[in-house]
């Protein structure tokens, strides 16, 4: 078995063309991906039946569609948890006051739907807020993300 390889697709990235992704692919994938989930309605995930034909029978198939706003929410404390060892102190002092913010609505807001369309308002100011960072930051003046530069 000397010689032989595991090649373990679950802890890979990417499409096959290269072992490895910068941390600003990422994080302007993310932004895609954020971007994405901005221009869609938001709207409380619901279960869904499907009937399927399965050899001469039917059966009932039950999806889950998401619940977008928990998505776009999720996309962007991912964002913001992926950026955090370069904040600097303005970046530090939005995101903090934002999770004062939702920590205050939990106390305040026991309706699920009412919390998280208002958590969903917090954490687009979050957002907003590490776009300026990033614009800080000069990622827009970049010729090719693969050359941005933290420093």
């Amino acid at each position: 078995m000397e010689g032989d390889s595991f090649d373990d697709g679950e802890n890979s990235f990417g499409s096959g063309k290269s072992d490895s992704l910068s941390f600003n692919s990422i994080l302007m994938r993310h932004l895609e991906r954020i971007t994405r989930l901005a221009s869609v309605e938001f709207r409380g995930g619901y279960s869904q039946q499907k009937t399927i034909p399965v050899a001469g029978t039917l059966l009932q198939q039950d999806n889950y569609v998401p619940d977008t706003r928990e998505c776009y929410i999720n996309a962007i404390e991912n964002l913001s948890d992926l950026l955090l060892p370069s904040f600097d102190e303005e970046m530090t002092k939005d995101e903090d006051e934002c999770i004062a913010e939702i920590e205050e609505i939990k106390k305040n807001i026991k309706d699920d739907d009412e919390f998280k369309d208002e958590k969903r308002k917090i954490i687009r100011k979050l957002f907003r807020s590490i776009s300026r960072f990033l614009n800080r930051k000069n990622y827009l003046e970049m010729g090719a993300y693969e050359d941005f530069s933290w420093a």
